[in-house]
């Protein structure tokens, strides 16, 4: 339970902060959609719904980065972004149930996607912000990475040391580094990271 806990938490804080209505939604909207898939995946019954709150997340994170830049503005991130997918799905695939192959493989595809997205975000924008905000979209590839291993090639040290901590990390840098910050009164211009 500790872990929808800490999300629900990472909401409250997220919701208080200033920024972009539209991005600021559609990120709310990933937190939320990631709080589901929390909540379903305590049961090991529920993987498939939870799968499913976590691409509804993702679709939310990619229409967030893609504010102001586009969608998938560097090929060459989406290339390498897809490669490294490609190579961990190929690992984990002949373990992965015959219902499940669709389902992961479209799941893979989708958080690809997602850190493509981010990371070309980053090489348009070229602020600190936006490279903290890529690193967490990574390091959400790397949380389901380990879930995959563990779940589906039976690895299980150190995989399941790094799936929480993570996940945290990834959440948190996205939650907090999509905002720009802002300083001094209300009302003050937003200034980004460099």
């Amino acid at each position: 339970m500790a872990k929808p806990a800490a999300l629900a938490l990472l909401i409250a804080a997220f919701a208080t902060r200033s920024g972009e209505s539209a991005v600021k939604r559609l990120v709310l909207a990933a937190l939320v959609a990631s709080l589901a898939g929390d909540v379903l995946l305590i049961s090991p019954s529920l993987f498939l719904p939870g799968l499913v709150a976590f691409l509804v997340a993702h679709a939310f994170y990619i229409a967030a980065f893609s504010r102001g830049v586009g969608f998938m503005p560097s090929r060459l991130a989406l290339a390498a972004v897809a490669a490294f997918a490609a190579l961990i799905l190929s690992y984990v695939w002949p373990g992965v149930e015959t219902g499940l192959k669709a389902p992961v493989a479209f799941y893979v595809a989708v958080i690809a996607l997602m850190a493509a997205q981010a990371a070309g975000r980053a090489t348009v924008l070229k602020d600190g912000l936006t490279v903290a905000v890529a690193l967490g979209a990574f390091l959400f590839m790397l949380s389901d990475m380990t879930i995959a291993l563990m779940k589906f090639a039976h690895v299980a040290w150190p995989a399941d040391q790094w799936t929480l901590a993570t996940y945290y990390l990834a959440q948190g840098l996205i939650a907090f580094c999509i905002l720009p910050r802002t300083v001094g009164l209300p009302g003050a211009v937003p200034t980004r990271g460099k």
